[in-house]
């Protein structure tokens, strides 16, 4: 009688369907695979988060630099507003195709000035830039060339004017957190430095 009951214990789970044990196993490795990939995802945008720049972009440390990655000279305003600090302190770049600099307020330390350029895109890359809003795009002229100019409404609150336009092959940007007359002396004013 004793050995019965477990011939009958091993006969009642042959009988068992297997499916249930089959999702369920299924549905554990999902879960497993899932969690690993966002911890991966995590892991790998730890590094842009740290430094406060987006993914695929990389700061540089001076102009020389800057343009030594660029193979090309990085256009600068000549026009140049005393509130402002230089040499930039902040530089840029996103895949030899983009790339910004920024300045500061003298007084405030935050930036006010972002001249960015975009070499065979259509535009500079967002990922060199600050996220803002756009409120408003009207048509202007820069250097004789057809422009843009948006109002925009950054993270903090704060207006900001941008001037896009092409130029020798590339799209030049200025974003300035002053007036529009000062944007447009800024943008009006960018050169090659005679190179």
């Amino acid at each position: 009688m004793t050995s019965a009951a477990p011939t009958r214990a091993i006969d009642e789970l042959a009988r068992r369907p297997a499916w249930p044990a089959v999702v369920r196993s299924t549905a554990v490795i999902v879960v497993l695979l899932t969690g690993f990939a966002l911890a991966l995802r995590a892991l790998d945008e730890f590094p842009g988060r740290a430094t406060g720049v987006a993914r695929g972009v990389r700061r540089v440390d001076s102009m020389p630099a800057l343009e030594r990655h660029l193979s090309r000279s990085m256009p600068i305003p000549a026009y140049f507003p005393d509130t402002l600090t230089w040499p930039p302190h902040t530089l840029l770049l996103f895949g030899g195709t983009s790339a910004s600099m920024s300045f500061g307020h003298r007084q405030t330390g935050t930036t006010w000035l972002i001249v960015a350029i975009g070499f065979g895109t259509a535009s500079v890359a967002p990922q060199v830039l600050p996220p803002a809003t756009p409120l408003q795009t009207e048509s202007t002229v820069v250097r004789r060339a057809a422009a843009t100019v948006d109002r925009l409404l950054d993270r903090d609150g704060v207006i900001w004017y941008q001037l896009t336009w092409h130029e020798l092959g590339t799209t030049r940007m200025v974003r300035y957190r002053g007036t529009l007359d000062d944007a447009m002396l800024i943008a009006s004013s960018i050169d090659e430095r005679g190179r």
